[in-house]
């Protein structure tokens, strides 16, 4: 028999693993689609960039490698695809991960993804209108100081900001995840070591191997902020005891009929003096504060049965 919410259907697992390849298959059509858009105008747009980046005042810029024009052309074109796909890509995983959730839990969720993508939207325009030109200039002060002729890459330009951008999309997936397995309780003390491993190991990869060469030096400061940043958005689920522990063992009862039986402990809101009871083999316990009077203890409990 399942458990379910009023707001919930039952659903088939083939049903789910369908949604998830149909919206999967969506996303990825509309990133290509994006990206050509990009590409068309794309010349324009880093015509437009160069202009705002050049740190000089009449033409410093050259493209010594036409090879790798191509290159950072497409790397442009792909990351405005991508950014310019982000409401849609939260609008499809919202959908998906509703019927799963409890509603407090999707509300979160859903905080969690668009705050975070306002915040990168937001940094990522004041690393190119105002951080970037301003290094830049910097930069070529000294050079004159010293006596030096200004001639500078292009493509080392745009690519040491695409970089950037790329490894703070990167910084925005992994540290998402974090928050998203949290709220989702697939995140605590018990399985901390398991996701560090996942979402660090693959996170690091990719900022290994998408680093340019004229950003090498870089990677060990980027992986340190990638892991002390990722420890301190997932601090309260890393060392969060787990709320459901122990495996109910099936029984017979006097009929005959198997059964799994599991104990709920509540504080009754601090007035349970026995609140906190150790794990009995054989049984299931899960931990509320306040199942009368809380309605998200009360979800718990019903997402604990199903």
């Amino acid at each position: 028999m399942s458990v379910l919410l009023e707001s919930d259907t039952d659903a088939s697992l083939q049903s789910h693993l369908d949604e998830l390849t149909l919206r999967t298959t969506i996303l990825f059509i509309s990133v290509c689609l994006m990206s050509l858009m990009w590409y068309t105008t794309i010349d324009s747009t880093l015509a437009t960039l160069m202009n705002h980046l050049q740190p000089c005042s009449q033409a410093c810029l050259n493209i010594y490698e036409p090879a790798q024009w191509s290159v950072v052309r497409w790397m442009a074109s792909l990351l405005l695809g991508i950014f310019s796909c982000l409401p849609l890509l939260l609008y499809q995983m919202h959908q998906f991960a509703k019927p799963g959730l409890l509603p407090s839990e999707f509300n979160a969720l859903r905080r969690w993804t668009w705050s975070s993508v306002l915040f990168t939207i937001v940094l990522a325009s004041l690393l190119v209108l105002e951080v970037f030109p301003m290094i830049y200039a910097k930069g070529h002060a000294n050079h004159l100081a010293v006596g030096l002729e200004a001639q500078y890459s292009a493509v080392e330009l745009l690519l040491i900001l695409l970089s950037t951008l790329w490894i703070l999309l990167i910084f925005l997936i992994a540290w998402s995840s974090i928050v998203v397995l949290g709220i989702m309780g697939m995140l605590h003390q018990e399985t901390s070591d398991l996701w560090r491993f996942r979402i660090y190991g693959v996170g690091s990869m990719l900022l290994i191997l998408s680093i340019p060469e004229q950003m090498q030096s870089a990677i060990l400061p980027v992986l340190v902020l990638f892991w002390l940043g990722g420890e301190g958005v997932g601090m309260q689920w890393f060392s969060k005891q787990m709320d459901t522990y122990g495996r109910a063992a099936p029984r017979f009862d006097a009929e005959g009929r198997r059964r799994k039986i599991a104990i709920v402990d509540c504080s009754c809101s601090g007035a349970n003096d026995h609140y906190g009871i150790p794990p009995i083999h054989g049984y299931s316990t899960v931990r509320t504060h306040s199942i009368c009077l809380n309605k998200e203890d009360r979800n718990a409990v019903i997402g604990h049965l199903i």
